[in-house]
C-alpha cells in the first residue's frame, strides 16, 4: 500500500501548533483509511496527551534503519536542511512541502528556494500561500488547521479574566500586569498541555493575541471557539480571519495600539452587553470556519489525488 509519510522535526518539550497539526493530519488520515504516519525519533508529545485524534498517529521510528519507497508520499515539514532538501527535489511529485509558516522563505539561508518552485506545496493559509505564489511556486493548496470544537468550547460560567500566549512577545508580560493587573486577573499560557490551554480559554472572557509572523495562527481562533473576546495583533496569515466584527484589532507589533484594544475589550465586557454577545458570536462563527472535521476532510481529498 502506498503510504503518507510525515517528514517531522523533533519536538518533545514545548507545545508548537504546527506539531499537532501534523499529529491531526496524520491521525486523520489513519481514520480515512490511508496509510500515515510520522518519521520521527520521538514519540507523541506528552502535551498531546489526551488528544484522541493525534493518538491515532503512527509513528515510523527515524532512529532504526527504515526504508521510504518511491511509492511513499514524502510530506516534508517547512523547516528542513540542505540534505532532505535534495531528498525532496530527488522525489519529484512524490514530494510535497506543508508550510505551516512563511518566513522560512526568508529565514532558512541554507536553501534556494527557487530549486523548490515546482514541488507541490500546502499552505496554511491564503496569506501564506501568496507568499509561495509571490516567490514562484506553481502547485499550491491551501488547507488550513481546524479546531476541536468539543474541547475549545466556552464554560458554563467565565471568570473576569484575561489570558495571553507570551512567547511571541515576553516582554509584554510585564507590560500587561503593570496596565491591567489591578482591572482583571491574568492568566499567561505558556508550556500548558492541550486540555489545560482549552480550560483556560474556556474560563477566561478576554484572549489577547500577541502573533508574530503567523503562518495562520491558531491559538485566536481557539479561543474564539472558547467564547473568548479576542483583542490584540492581527497580521500576516491572522488576516485570513481577523475582522471588525469578531474582535478589537491592531497592527502587529503596534504595542500601544494592543493595549487600547485590551481596554476597549474590558469596557465591552463590562459596559456594552450586547456589542459583547455580537462579537462573540461572530467569534463563534468564524471558529466554526475552521472545523477540524474540515481540515481532515480536505487533507484527506487532497492526499488521495497525489497517491
Amino acid at each position: 500500500m502506498r503510504r503518507v509519510i510525515f517528514g517531522m522535526i523533533n519536538n518533545q518539550s514545548r507545545p508548537v501548533g504546527g506539531i499537532k497539526v501534523i499529529f491531526q493530519a496524520a491521525g486523520g488520515l489513519r481514520r480515512a483509511g490511508i496509510e500515515a504516519c510520522i518519521f520521527s525519533e520521538k514519540e507523541m508529545p506528552n502535551w498531546l496527551a489526551g488528544n484522541p485524534l493525534a493518538a491515532d498517529a503512527d509513528i515510523l521510528d527515524a532512529s532504526k534503519m527504515q526504508s521510504i519507497f518511491s511509492t511513499d508520499l514524502y510530506v516534508a515539514t517547512d523547516s528542513f536542511n540542505k540534505g532532505r532538501g535534495d531528498t525532496i527535489l530527488g522525489r519529484g511529485n512524490r514530494a510535497i512541502i506543508f508550510f505551516q509558516n512563511h518566513s522560512v522563505l526568508h529565514t532558512n539561508k541554507a536553501i534556494n528556494w527557487a530549486d523548490f518552485r515546482d514541488t507541490p506545496s500546502i499552505a496554511v493559509s491564503h496569506f501564506t500561500a501568496a507568499q509561495l505564489t509571490k516567490v514562484g511556486f506553481k502547485d499550491v493548496t491551501v488547507i488550513s488547521p481546524g479546531i476541536d470544537r468539543e474541547l475549545f468550547k466556552p464554560a458554563a460560567r467565565k471568570a473576569h479574566q484575561i489570558c495571553f500566549m507570551p512567547r511571541k512577545w515576553p516582554e509584554m508580560t510585564a507590560v500587561l500586569q503593570q496596565r491591567f493587573g489591578q482591572q482583571a486577573k491574568l492568566r499567561e499560557i505558556d508550556g500548558q498541555t492541550e486540555a489545560e490551554v482549552a480550560e483556560i480559554l474556556s474560563t477566561s472572557t478576554i484572549f489577547v493575541s500577541l502573533g508574530r509572523n503567523e503562518g495562520l495562527g491558531l491559538p485566536p481562533l481557539e479561543a474564539m471557539s472558547a467564547g473568548c473576546l479576542v483583542c490584540g495583533f492581527a497580521g500576516q496569515g491572522t488576516l485570513d480571519y481577523a475582522r471588525p466584527e469578531n474582535g478589537f484589532w491592531t497592527r502587529e507589533g503596534d504595542i500601544e495600539g494592543c493595549l487600547e484594544a485590551i481596554d476597549k475589550a474590558l469596557k465591552t465586557v463590562t459596559e456594552d452587553q450586547e456589542t459583547y454577545q455580537k462579537k462573540l458570536t461572530a467569534g463563534l462563527q468564524t471558529a466554526a470556519n475552521y472545523s477540524l472535521e474540515g481540515f481532515i476532510e480536505n487533507i484527506t481529498g487532497y492526499m488521495q489525488s497525489r497517491l
